[in-house]
């Protein structure tokens, strides 16, 4: 009797201390990987969070914007997109219109009631906004109010690029999912 209660003795302590080793050791690898996406994310975030900055401060937007002449803003803005590695890039005048994009079938469409619009014109730095696609997905877009002295001529907007990060993650065996505050899914490794 006094063999087997020190043999369940001796197995149960060392399922309990190899159990804290393995949990650890996996904790530890979880926490490296966790960094690592977060590192990504943050630093994809962070690398067009100035794009808007410098394209508010374009000569060439900023007088097509006062000429209301369009006619190279478009070409201007795609040979930004492939250097900068955005999703796309927006040029609104001061109505909301969008008058240059480096997607051609966003030419003329309003956006005088959409967030990322709104919130630049109200805020004197780069906004940012998360917005649901009607297409599923979200947008992730920096924006910032193009203006000379007082007078405010228009809104460029960033869309981020975060799917190619999704589509990275989703070659990976770990379960990534980035939460907003209000605890929706707006980032994850495989399908929602």
């Amino acid at each position: 009797v006094a063999f087997c209660i020190v043999a369940l003795a001796v197995v149960w302590v060392t399922n309990a201390l190899l159990t804290e080793r393995f949990s650890e050791s996996t904790r530890t690898r979880a926490d490296v990987r966790m960094t690592i996406y977060i590192g990504n994310l943050v630093s994809e975030l962070q690398r067009n969070s100035i794009v808007p900055q410098l394209l508010a401060r374009d000569p060439e937007l900023i007088s097509a914007l006062q000429s209301e002449d369009f006619s190279r803003s478009t070409q201007r803005l795609l040979s930004f997109v492939d250097e900068i590695g955005a999703a796309s890039l927006i040029l609104l005048d001061d109505g909301g219109r969008v008058v240059a994009a480096t997607d051609r079938n966003r030419l003329g469409e309003s956006n005088a009631e959409a967030a990322f619009f709104q919130d630049a014109r109200r805020a004197s730095t780069t906004i940012f906004t998360t917005m649901e696609q009607p297409s599923g997905g979200n947008a992730f877009i920096y924006s910032r109010t193009i203006s000379v002295g007082t007078t405010d001529l228009g809104v460029i907007a960033v869309e981020v690029d975060l799917a190619k990060l999704e589509r990275a993650w989703a070659q990976t065996q770990d379960e990534i999912i980035v939460m907003n505050n209000e605890g929706r899914i707006i980032l994850a490794s495989a399908p929602r």
